[in-house]
């Protein structure tokens, strides 16, 4: 996925993902801390982005 494609839908869509995903194996599924370390990561590559001017606004602003 390229970065001028993150909106603000796809990362409502992507917390719900990793909510309801069902690992097939014994591990755990993610509870609340689970999307927030996820997107923890992805803010510093959207903020970076931003640094760069890479995106014009930020996907985070009303998440």
């Amino acid at each position: 996925m390229y970065l001028k494609q993150l909106n603000y839908r796809f990362i409502v869509d992507f917390e719900q993902y990793i909510l309801r995903y069902r690992p097939e194996k014994i591990r755990k599924a993610c509870s609340n801390n689970g999307p927030i370390k996820y997107f923890e990561r992805l803010i510093k590559i959207t903020k970076l982005a931003l640094k760069l001017e890479r995106l014009e606004k930020d996907p985070f602003k009303y998440f």
